[in-house]
């Protein structure tokens, strides 16, 4: 049998098409603002993928009358070979769209990973490797040998199982996260408050449970609270994991749900962040200051939520000229994040709020 062009065009199709239908794909998890960016491309792709997909019948049927037309095979042999070339393309989609998912999805992980490892650095003193706050001294515990071998984390089996010991689960979100969902009982100190000396209040008689998002805070404070001989874990993946696989939860986890108002999603475009400042406009920038210090948009604040102890936030917050009109800056998943963390503070303290602005490198 003779295959023309036609055939090749069908082959060449059903991969593509495969690739987009399959669900790893459609579930690859993109950078936040993109996501909100997108909105007005989509009616037109879903519009483009209902053309191609008409041509692409009419085009199979016609495939197929010629095939059986010129081979003189009867037509149930035709059909059979025309379900393998389809079941042999969607099983190549299939394996691409899952090797395009994984690595989408480790890229992704890795981006919120540098981001905040980087703003932890930037942050907090760091001697070999462990993070030191202002009230480590020489008598500050070494990590015991046996917490050494202590795997960091519990999965959400493991962790499933220790719920009828009554564990101590430590939430080291921001407070707006906490305020919003949460495990039930758990006890919470932000990030920034227990590297900065809070730390101490976390009892070191007993295992200690840490509660973040994703699970990357938690991994930096089981590491932190480990060279002060607290016998610490993290939810391997974090609290947005545990509540997917259908863990014990209190209100909501996403942000989206309790914020659901567009000024939340809203990306500013440097043409508008431009007329905004002109018209009197405030610009807060919620990178960590190490980023802001190295360049910034001249007359921008800097205030970042996640990397700030609460008293010099509470200052910071109060130090924003009353009833101001404000933007968010920032340029990353976690800085982002962080944003709207910090519009929720500004709104709290009487300020007005219009929306993100994560491109300033174009300012």
């Amino acid at each position: 049998m003779r295959w023309g062009y036609n055939q090749v065009y069908v082959m060449l199709y059903v991969l593509v098409f495969g690739i987009f239908l399959h669900p790893h794909f459609a579930h690859a998890i993109p950078p936040p603002d993109v996501i909100s960016s997108v909105g007005s491309q989509l009616s037109q792709f879903l519009g483009l993928g209902a053309v191609l997909f008409s041509l692409s019948v009419g085009m199979m049927a016609r495939v197929f009358q010629q095939i059986a037309s010129r081979t003189g095979m009867r037509s149930a042999v035709v059909f059979r070979i025309t379900i393998l070339v389809i079941v042999l393309g969607f099983s190549s989609a299939y394996v691409f769209a899952s090797y395009q998912s994984a690595m989408s999805q480790r890229a992704y992980n890795q981006q919120i990973a540098d981001d905040l490892k980087r703003g932890f650095d930037d942050q907090f003193p760091v001697e070999d490797g462990v993070p030191v706050d202002d009230t480590t001294t020489s008598a500050d515990p070494m990590m015991p040998e046996a917490l050494i071998d202590l795997s960091l984390f519990v999965s959400n089996d493991a962790f499933r199982a220790i719920e009828a010991s009554n564990p101590f689960v430590l939430d080291a979100r921001e407070d707006e996260e906490y305020a919003y969902g949460r495990y039930p009982g758990s006890a919470h100190i932000r990030f920034a408050d227990l590297m900065n000396g809070e730390w101490n209040k976390v009892p070191a008689h007993q295992p200690v449970y840490v509660f973040c998002w994703s699970g990357i805070r938690g991994e930096m404070v089981t590491t932190f609270l480990r060279t002060k001989g607290i016998q610490a874990q993290y939810l391997e993946k974090g609290a947005e994991g545990w509540v997917k696989d259908g863990g014990t939860w209190e209100g909501e986890i996403s942000f989206a749900v309790k914020y659901p108002e567009e000024r939340y999603s809203k990306v500013i475009t440097t043409a508008e962040a431009h007329a905004a400042v002109d018209s009197g406009v405030l610009l807060i920038d919620a990178r960590d200051t190490e980023t802001f210090s190295k360049k910034h948009i001249d007359g921008a604040i800097n205030i970042s939520a996640i990397f700030t102890p609460s008293s010099e936030l509470a200052d910071e917050v109060a130090a924003v000229p009353v009833g101001a009109t404000v933007i968010t800056v920032c340029d990353s998943f976690v800085s982002c994040f962080d944003a709207k963390i910090v519009a929720l503070k500004l709104e709290a303290a009487g300020h007005t709020f219009l929306g993100r602005y994560n491109t300033p490198w174009e300012y």
